[in-house]
């Protein structure tokens, strides 16, 4: 895998970790979604 394949993963790692904190009471559902974005975008 590309150097930058694995820092735009890392970024999109790190993006749901501060969207699942963000809002706790929601956050399950959020990341789930998320989760489900950045793996059809892969």
């Amino acid at each position: 895998m590309p150097v930058l394949e694995n820092w735009e993963a890392l970024d999109s790692l790190l993006a749901m970790k501060i969207i699942y904190r963000a809002d706790r009471k929601a956050g399950s559902r959020i990341y789930e979604r998320t989760k489900y974005i950045y793996c059809a975008m892969r």
